[in-house]
């Protein structure tokens, strides 16, 4: 049996729309638009395993129109051991395994 997890995700698009997003989940985008930012909410909750290591690298990664200020403000409200796998995820240097 799976323990409930509260973390989640608020995406957050210009003029301050927001939604949320469960950690795994596909993002389907009904605003035809990319966020520009987000706010992990408990994320200490959620360890750092290979399958959310993943998913942040493809999935998570793929929500966002890039904007390197609002991207390093937003990785400022993840839990120190997951701000590693964010950080420099934008980075042309970044290896996806």
């Amino acid at each position: 049996m799976q323990q409930y997890n509260p973390s989640y995700i608020e995406l957050i698009w210009p003029k301050d729309t927001r939604m949320k997003l469960t950690v795994y989940e596909k993002f389907n985008n009904p605003l035809l638009t990319k966020p520009i930012a987000f706010i992990w909410h408990d994320s200490h909750l959620r360890p750092a395993s290979p399958k959310l290591i993943k998913w942040l690298q493809t999935d998570f990664k793929s929500i966002f129109k890039h904007d390197p200020l609002k991207w390093w403000v937003s990785v400022g409200t993840v839990s120190p051991h997951l701000q590693p796998y964010l950080k420099d995820l934008f980075n042309d240097q970044t290896i996806i395994h």
